[in-house]
């Protein structure tokens, strides 16, 4: 009797392989099924692991402490943020499983039956026809040859769908620390205008004063008064307006860190300018664009796609497992732990498919279209951001012009204020053409704010567009 049985394993995995092969040319096929969806490529595509997803930094130097502070506290424990970790810990899952499969498993398995054995069948009399226990320990082994790729393709699309979910995390983390900064931008430059508005209305009512006495002295008619009082008007209202929208913002602040609208209060009002303020550099490297998050992660969901492709090709081909077991058997217990008992065995499983009513086209056909789909919303999301930055860098040119125009303005304005204090000190001149000039330099100072705020506001939509800070000349 040949004792050497395990020598037979690696011959007849050799003819189960031939044999799937010759059997293959009458199986399903997924000739004609193939994507057709175009990949665009991000110029100079940044490294995706090592993307610059940044929610600190730029807010530090924008808005200092404070506003960085305020970023911490939406971050932290936002439902949202929270929904997008939580999905990384299922996608980790689907990893780990899909990992598990291209290892080999094991199993053990126990079995005592209390049985009558036939006297007409394997077992003949005297043991047939009597009762017993037919008695089985076994542990067995299975592992999955993987010719054809199907685990491993498997677990890049898990990877890939992992790597995904990290990148959305990053996005949603991004869109929060924008969405903050700009609501806190709005708030400053609401604070900022309140205090000029406030300046502006006190030179008014100076200026209303002088004018009430030379009527009285009988150097100015009521219509300069009354001219005054209109003014003086418009600037209160414009002072509640201001305050409108710092309570309006405030309140935007506090949802949007996930706090009740009572936390409004609690949310300190701007001391000074915005700050940092960073202009882009004339040529933007477009390769800044690829780190975006959204990019990134939409990337990703093309490899998980095309890795799905892999897989569903791989289910075309025939199955070839390594099964083995070894264990103890006995009739009766008390021969189940002698050496005797001692049985093992190994052999491969072939499993082809062969007809299955066109389900394995009709999988193919579904994870092609998900592959197309993800490339059209990769190719998608590029072009929006390219035309995100590309406005946002146009909007921050044409505003850094207006800046200087302004700026120059505001300095005239100065030069004016001066040369009629000059006078008053001089004693030709006298305090209403000083004051005159002090408001126009305070209504300069205010388009100033204006511009700046929008400039900011701007830059923080260009850091939203590239997914991160840029290197910029100041």
């Amino acid at each position: 009797m040949n004792q050497n049985k395990p020598g037979k394993l690696k011959p007849a995995l050799s003819v189960m392989a031939m044999a799937s092969v010759l059997l293959l040319n009458g199986c399903a096929n997924f000739q004609g099924i193939s994507p057709q969806a175009k990949l665009m490529q991000a110029p100079e595509t940044a490294a995706q692991n090592d993307a610059a997803w940044d929610a600190v930094q730029w807010p530090q130097r924008i808005g200092g402490e404070n506003l960085a502070q305020l970023i911490a506290t939406g971050l932290k424990d936002n439902p949202g943020i929270d929904m997008a970790r939580t999905r990384i810990s299922a996608a980790a899952t689907s990893e780990a499983l899909a990992r598990a499969s291209t290892l080999p498993s094991a199993g053990l398995q126990a079995e005592s039956t209390y049985q009558r054995f036939t006297e007409t069948g394997m077992i003949p009399p005297p043991l047939g026809g009597t009762w017993d226990t037919n008695n089985q320990v076994t542990v067995g082994v299975k592992y999955d040859l993987d010719f054809w790729g199907k685990h491993q393709a498997a677990l890049k699309s898990a990877i890939s769908q992992k790597a995904a979910t990290e990148a959305e995390l990053a996005a949603a983390r991004m869109s929060l620390a924008a969405a903050i900064a700009s609501q806190w931008v709005q708030l400053n430059h609401h604070a900022q205008a309140l205090e000029l508005t406030i300046t502006q209305l006190k030179l008014r009512q100076r200026i209303s004063e002088l004018s009430k006495a030379r009527a009285k002295a009988g150097l100015e008619n009521q219509t300069e008064i009354r001219q005054n009082e209109l003014s003086e008007s418009a600037l209160l209202q414009e002072i509640q307006q201001w305050k409108d929208g710092i309570d309006s913002a405030k309140l935007q602040l506090a949802l949007l860190l996930g706090k009740t609208p009572d936390y409004a209060a609690s949310i300190a009002v701007p001391a000074a300018p915005v700050q940092g303020l960073t202009l882009p550099p004339e040529n933007l490297p477009l390769h800044l664009i690829a780190r975006k998050p959204e990019i990134v992660a939409a990337r990703w969901r093309v490899e998980a796609a095309d890795a799905g492709i892999a897989q569903a090709k791989a289910n075309f081909y025939p199955d070839i497992n390594i099964n083995a077991f070894a264990g103890l058997s006995s009739l009766g217990l008390d021969h189940l732990l002698k050496s005797g008992s001692a049985i093992a065995g190994a052999g491969p499983v072939l499993s082809l498919p062969v007809f299955d009513g066109g389900r394995l086209r009709a999988s193919l056909s579904r994870n092609v279209a998900e592959y197309d789909t993800a490339v059209y919303s990769y190719n998608q999301s590029l072009q929006s951001a390219f035309k995100d930055a590309a406005e946002q860098v146009q909007s921050l040119q044409k505003l850094n012009e207006q800046r200087k125009i302004a700026e120059s303005a505001r300095q005239s304005a100065n030069q004016l204020q001066q040369l009629a204090t000059l006078r008053q000190r001089a004693g030709t001149g006298t305090d209403l053409p000083v004051l005159q000039a002090e408001i126009n330099e305070v209504g300069q100072k205010k388009n100033l704010n204006d511009i700046q705020s929008k400039m900011t506001l701007s830059q923080i939509a260009l850091i939203r567009a590239i997914g991160g800070d840029l290197p910029a000349t100041n």
